[in-house]
């Protein structure tokens, strides 16, 4: 008589979101379906000839070989479409080259007769106190603006272009970070935003996914929040 073989990893949700784990759900299907063969074999050839296994048993048997064979594939065709939908962000994304974006990141970009720069950010909570720190290319603090009870949620501020002593800074990228303290005198949490043009777009065969280039950064599709000319 057989004695019921163990498939397993049939079960594992498949993340199309998470290439890692969809390639490793297909590595390990590929692997227990060569060992249910082996073991499936093995079984035959060692049965009891006073006790041969019954014909619902090879069918149960090999129903089980079926599920694991139509998981192997499905795991197989979700790949191909996981990459075939990367690739096509990809071309879609060419549209975005010389686009204005918003990101999740902390580089803005001024341009020359630009005098009213939009910076925005996210407080995890309120907060009575937040210094914004603006920088330049070489890490220069260039000025800080300092402002009183701002609220929980995405705030927004301008910049008005001028450095420390009131001069007017070149056009250029600049780096800021934001600092924040709550009424306790604690560190808030921030999650800051960056604009500035769209100026290249490549695919990285690694992450499977188009990466777009704003500010000297490299900004994944799932980062953009915004897009204007």
């Amino acid at each position: 008589m057989l004695t019921p073989l163990n498939i397993v990893n049939t079960n594992n949700d498949v993340n199309v979101k998470n290439d890692n784990n969809l390639n490793a759900l297909t590595k390990n299907s590929l692997l227990s379906r060569d060992a249910f063969l082996k073991l499936f074999i093995e079984q035959l050839k060692n049965q009891d000839p006073l006790n041969p296994m019954k014909n619902y048993e090879v069918s149960a048997q090999l129903a089980q070989f079926s599920s694991l064979e139509q998981l192997y594939n499905l795991n197989k065709d979700f790949q191909k479409f996981i990459e075939v939908t990367k690739k096509a962000t990809y071309f879609q994304g060419i549209g975005l080259i010389g686009k204005n974006v918003e990101y999740e990141g902390d580089k803005i970009y001024k341009s020359e007769n630009d005098n009213d720069i939009k910076i925005k950010f996210k407080l995890s909570e309120d907060a009575v106190s937040v210094n914004l720190n603006i920088y330049d290319e070489k890490g220069n603090l260039i000025r800080t603006l300092k402002f009183d009870n701002l609220t929980k949620g995405e705030n927004s501020v301008t910049w008005d272009g001028k450095d420390l002593k009131g001069d007017n800074v070149p056009e250029g990228i600049y780096n800021y970070e934001v600092i924040a303290y709550n009424f306790k005198g604690e560190p808030v949490d921030v999650t800051s935003f960056g604009s500035g043009k769209v100026t290249n777009i490549r695919y990285d065969d690694d992450k499977k996914e188009a990466l777009f280039k704003v500010n000297g950064d490299e900004v994944e599709i799932d980062k953009i929040i915004s897009i204007s000319d």
